[in-house]
């Protein structure tokens, strides 16, 4: 995986684009989510 197998990654469903902006708002949420549910991650 890119060569380095412990990078996290944040899965962000596509596409955005043409999107209401309730749903971008939604997407970025569960982006948030998944980033403050990383190990180590310091907020």
């Amino acid at each position: 995986m890119l060569g380095v197998p412990e990078l996290p990654l944040l899965v962000v469903d596509h596409p955005l684009g043409g999107l209401a902006l309730e749903r971008v708002h939604a997407r970025a949420e569960q982006a948030l989510e998944q980033l403050l549910a990383l190990p180590g991650f310091a907020r």
